[in-house]
């Protein structure tokens, strides 16, 4: 569809309305939402017809939209959005050769005198503080320049990592100018109003890891009573070894069994418990020092400090299972330790 040249003309209601200037639209869409812009202006439905010339620009920046769309919202009172809009459409027609670039450089001076101007000036150290204007944030070289606003109300706010610490509405008039003075020195001194509308939500500080215990550790504790029950079954060890010596050499005496190996009855009987207390002996005393070292590994081995559950799962795959307990063999019973290192 052809957008034709367009000539001033009066509506209903007084205000101006423009047809389009030639130009060709390639997307549907873009054409059909143009010719729907034009259609809502005729009827007065200003707000309407803007977002229209809006999205059909968006889908095909083409001159005759932008210009459209320029003088909707200066129908619709947007004055600075206008005059910004008035700009980049004489940019356009510049970057093409297009005659109408007069016309939108005429239509942006004529704006000028009508354009409310908000100037934001700055007093103090930031710290870290940010201002706000409409949501968009006012950088350092735009404070203390007085920039087109459009009239009716604004909204400036101060913050600091996103609270706001001071918020004040401005109504804006058209052809005059208003200066907001901030301190920024007396407003970081002030509690925070509440977060920034449009601000991300605030993230809960990482909870540290619950120490699992402060004092001796579990293993430590298991590693010294290991290590006593071992030196204790050590010390027995010793006991029943004199036992067994002391068995033997009542064994060894002439009036039990004579020097041609023939023995009395009691002499039987003190070389049986020679042998049983010497095969406890032997396993008491093993297993009491195999004990004893496995105490005092687990004991070099727990942690000195509080420890994370984490490390303890680690340090617990590696740290060493026993299993202690009575055994069989020929000459009576004997201790028995298995486990894994």
């Amino acid at each position: 569809m052809l957008r034709t040249s367009f000539a001033l003309g009066l509506l209903v209601s007084g205000s101006l309305s423009f047809s389009t200037l030639s130009a060709s639209a390639a997307d549907p869409a873009a054409d059909a939402l143009f010719t729907a812009g034009k259609s809502l202006l005729a009827e007065g439905k200003v707000s309407e017809a803007c977002e229209k010339f809006e999205e059909s620009h968006r889908l095909e920046p083409l001159l005759g939209a932008l210009m459209n769309l320029a003088n909707c919202r200066e129908q619709e009172g947007r004055l600075a959005t206008a005059w910004t809009r008035w700009g980049e459409a004489a940019d356009l027609a510049a970057q093409s050769g297009d005659a109408r670039k007069d016309f939108a450089d005429g239509r942006r001076r004529e704006l000028e005198p009508r354009l409310p101007k908000l100037e934001i000036r700055v007093s103090g150290d930031p710290g870290g503080m940010l201002i706000y204007s409409d949501g968009a944030e006012v950088r350092t070289a735009l404070r203390g320049v007085p920039v087109p606003v459009d009239p009716g109300e604004h909204l400036v706010e101060v913050t600091k990592d996103d609270e706001v610490l001071f918020r004040q509405k401005l109504v804006s008039v058209e052809g005059k100018p208003q200066v907001l003075e901030l301190d920024l020195a007396k407003i970081a001194t002030q509690p925070s109003l509440g977060r920034r509308q449009g601000a991300p939500p605030k993230k809960p500080p990482p909870l540290p890891e619950k120490p699992i215990e402060t004092g001796t550790s579990t293993q430590a504790v298991v590693g010294f009573i290991v290590g006593g029950t071992g030196i204790a079954a050590a010390a027995a060890g010793f006991v029943f070894g004199g036992l067994a010596l002391g068995q033997k050499s009542s064994a060894d005496d002439p009036s039990n069994c004579t020097s041609q190996g023939s023995c009395a009855q009691t002499g039987l009987d003190a070389i049986g418990q020679a042998e049983t207390f010497s095969h406890l002996s032997t396993g008491l005393v093993i297993g009491g020092a195999t004990l004893t070292a496995l105490g005092l590994v687990l004991v070099l081995t727990a942690p000195s400090d509080a420890a994370s559950a984490s490390e303890l799962e680690q340090r617990a795959r590696l740290e060493p299972t026993i299993h202690l307990g009575l055994a069989p063999n020929p000459g009576g019973l004997g201790l028995g330790l298995g486990g894994s290192f």
